[in-house]
């Protein structure tokens, strides 16, 4: 029932159910028993040992991903009264899925061309110059440097963070090609 509760809300919310428009006491009777629901629902999962054990995790990632989308939840709120906050038009459901699937960015075009690659690098290298200082690049680098002298235990972290890093870099490259249709390689 709950879950019946969630969805009816969030479709009103979206404009696709016109079924709380007519009456303002149906929709406040309507919120009053679906908070009970949700409120009885947490009780009964916390009493539940089993299910506790698997709900309480997700009830906190869930809660994490709604502090951290709440950067876009506020960009319809501001776009009403900060004109560059429009780009998108997220007071719209359209324009705010645009904003939250970052639509506003060109896709990943890959380099075929071994040259082509060097001269992006060395773009790459002089922007990360003039963004935070070779001295930065440097300091960034001595972790590298030292790779040797670590314990096995550290060298086995730094080649994970290298490795996490190289592939996430790597998946958000082929989700890109994914979804703008890119024949794979």
């Amino acid at each position: 029932m709950t879950a019946v509760y969630v969805l009816t809300l969030f479709s009103t919310a979206v404009g696709k159910t016109t079924l709380f428009h007519k009456s303002l006491s149906v929709f406040v009777v309507h919120n009053l028993i679906g908070a009970i629901l949700v409120l009885a629902s947490g009780w009964y999962l916390m009493r539940a040992k089993k299910y506790g054990t698997y709900v309480f995790p997700v009830a906190i990632l869930g809660g994490l991903w709604v502090l951290g989308a709440a950067f876009y939840f506020y960009m319809p709120l501001a776009s009403m009264t900060n004109p560059p906050l429009n780009w998108g038009y997220p007071r719209t459901w359209e324009g705010f899925l645009h904003a939250l699937t970052r639509g506003q960015y060109e896709k990943t075009n890959p380099t075929s061309n071994l040259h082509r690659f060097i001269e992006q690098m060395g773009m790459l290298l002089t922007g990360a110059i003039e963004e935070f200082n070779f001295v930065y690049l440097l300091i960034g680098l001595i972790p590298f440097f030292f790779f040797p002298r670590m314990q096995k235990r550290e060298q086995a972290w730094l080649a994970g963070v290298v490795n996490d890093l190289y592939l996430s870099g790597r998946l958000a490259d082929d989700a890109a090609e994914h979804a703008a249709g890119s024949p794979e390689p």
